[in-house]
């Protein structure tokens, strides 16, 4: 039994460092990004992607064209690309004062161009959310053993201090009420 539970932990503890890496690297990223701004893409047959990041954000756009003239789209929109500001939606919603923006562009019949950006504090702070809660169980756990309640399942062991009623764990030490 022990063993099934290994792995699980194994994967979360790894899932949680490569999230808490991943915030570091979104956030010199985001003061890098008042200095350089960065573009990467890819063109392929019938699509294009390209990722950016300027001024606080993250921009992303991908292009569904017929097929043969993605390329054409990806070379030509490149070097106007403009890294600065996306534009805000016809709307002017908090969504888009916050700096979350949505567009969907028609350059022509065989194509569609679609636009996000997102703020580089969003990005961090969504990588941040499995650390924090990870941190909060754990801080809420060893509240809770410190107390006197059960390390398995949380029973208040005041009473029954050597074993718990509710899972049956024998207490390894026995706490004071």
């Amino acid at each position: 039994m022990r063993r099934r539970r290994r792995l699980p932990r194994i994967l979360l503890n790894a899932a949680t460092a490569v999230s808490v890496v991943l915030c570091v690297a979104m956030l010199a990223l985001w003061i890098r990004s008042y200095g350089v701004a960065d573009w990467l893409g890819y063109a392929g047959e019938d699509h294009a992607y390209w990722i950016a990041h300027s001024r606080g954000r993250l921009m992303g756009a991908r292009v569904f064209a017929g097929a043969g003239s993605a390329g054409a789209w990806y070379a030509a929109l490149r070097p106007g690309l403009e890294l600065t500001d996306l534009g805000p939606l016809m709307l002017n919603t908090v969504l888009d004062q916050a700096g979350f923006i949505l567009k969907f562009d028609d350059p022509c019949p065989d194509a569609l161009l679609v636009k996000v950006q997102v703020p580089h504090w969003a990005a961090a702070g969504a990588m941040l959310l499995l650390p924090l809660g990870r941190l909060a169980v754990r801080r809420a756990r060893t509240r809770a053993r410190r107390a006197g309640h059960c390390p398995s399942c949380g029973y208040d062991l005041r009473a029954t201090p050597a074993r718990c009623p509710e899972c049956g764990t024998v207490q390894a030490r026995v706490t004071p009420p």
